[in-house]
């Protein structure tokens, strides 16, 4: 199974409710949606793409999965694009 977690040497930080991280390697600034945010915040604990897809449809259970499973899927692939994240195997 593949967990994955905040690359750590990430820069976080909110300004009025809004959150904002700089990539280590590139300086670069991500403004995060709320999506983004919350799966940020969601992995101070490494977890799975299948255990975030749980939590979300726990969290948002009147929204459609496949829905919901394309929002997180959309959101994870921009924080790693922007090598905010890694992916360890267990």
């Amino acid at each position: 199974m593949t967990r994955l977690q905040r690359i750590e040497v990430v820069t976080e930080t909110e300004v009025d409710g809004e959150l904002f991280l700089v990539a280590p390697d590139s300086q670069e600034i991500f403004h995060l949606d709320a999506m983004a945010s919350a799966i940020w915040r969601a992995l101070e604990q490494p977890m799975s793409r299948t255990e975030l897809d749980a939590l979300f449809q726990a969290a948002f259970p009147d929204v459609p999965a496949a829905r919901l499973k394309d929002d997180v899927d959309n959101a994870l692939d921009r924080l790693q694009d922007g090598r905010l994240l890694s992916a360890q195997v267990c």
